[in-house]
């Protein structure tokens, strides 16, 4: 998090903002503070602080200035995600626990990953604030919620449940695209009169960051039609407040679509004999969040047991050995 005379800056990762966050440590100078915070929204997470301090962490004397932050189609964010492989020196379960669904981790394929995501990640994030029921809500939008929340206990309780509110009641937060980084921290900085000259400091700078290769960079080669048809469901919410980036999806698919531009409504982008039955999709998604939910709670009750057998037999070998010295 940076705070500066006229804003914040909230460094939401894989989205480019720290890229935003070197152009406004130059710009800003002296007249920049960068703040660390734990890790609020990793329940695993046992790290040193970080610079992803989130809406809610932002200090009572700041809270009146306007907060800016950087958002990324969600689908290109999974991508990112899974090239930088914070997974494999930060596993979100443990590993011998990961190797019985992925064998192969942490080398993993982009559906195993997502799927992890999906399974353990977000697991991870709902039980920082006490959230333990499961939820066939998306992982990008409950990282979303967690990060940008300014009551995120409240929000992701209610987002588990399906409610649209947390969405609703965002904070007032000032997005720049990932896409259009550059120009649009331009016009933001330029707007404030900070520096004549931030343009070509912008246009200079390097991209940071950076975890694919030139020819990995259409995210969507990742995506199979029927896996992005899930996380568009499951993702709604995050897509309907970007909804910007519900035209990429028939556009990178199909190529682009006349009833989409015209209309402004994103139309399917499926072969009718490849859309999934919505009614099997639902219940096959509720079926599998209850078995995780028991799955979770099956290895919370081994660790439980574990725990108090280890202080019996610790008990046992103290009482055995005072009987001893009698």
């Amino acid at each position: 998090m940076l705070i500066t005379d006229d804003f914040v800056l909230l460094n939401y990762p894989k989205t480019g903002s720290t890229f935003a966050r070197k152009i406004i440590q130059e710009i800003y100078q002296d007249d920049c503070e960068e703040l660390l915070f734990p890790v609020a929204y990793d329940s695993r997470y046992t790290g040193p602080n970080t610079q992803h301090g989130t809406y809610a962490q932002i200090p009572e004397e700041h809270r009146g200035k306007p907060v800016l932050s950087v958002i990324r189609n969600p689908f290109d964010r999974y991508v990112s995600q899974y090239h930088f492989r914070w997974y494999a020196h930060s596993p979100p379960e443990k590993k011998k626990r990961l190797q019985m669904f992925y064998p192969d981790f942490p080398d993993l394929k982009f559906a195993e990953f997502i799927d992890m995501s999906e399974r353990f990640s977000k697991r991870n994030i709902l039980a920082a604030y006490d959230i333990f029921s499961g939820t066939d809500i998306g992982f990008q939008s409950i990282s979303f919620i967690a990060f940008f929340s300014g009551d995120p206990k409240k929000d992701l309780s209610d987002l588990a449940k399906g409610a649209a509110g947390p969405f609703l009641r965002l904070p007032k937060i000032h997005f720049l695209h990932q896409e259009s980084l550059r120009d649009e921290l331009a016009s933001f900085l330029v707007g404030i009169n900070r520096n004549p000259d931030i343009k070509n400091i912008i246009s200079s700078e390097n991209d940071l960051n950076v975890s694919r290769s030139s020819d990995e960079r259409n995210f969507m080669q990742f995506w199979t039609p029927d896996l992005l048809a899930e996380y568009s469901e499951k993702d709604r919410f995050l897509l309907n407040a970007f909804p910007e980036y519900k035209q990429d999806i028939p556009n990178a698919v199909h190529g682009p679509s006349t009833a989409s531009i015209s209309t402004g409504v994103a139309v399917s982008c499926y072969p009718a004999d490849r859309v999934p039955n919505r009614g099997i999709v639902k219940v096959a998604r509720k079926f599998r969040a209850a078995a995780n939910y028991v799955i979770n709670l099956m290895w919370k009750a081994r660790g439980f047991a574990r725990k108090w057998l280890g202080i019996g037999i610790r008990y046992l070998k103290s009482s055995a050995r005072h009987s001893i010295r009698k």
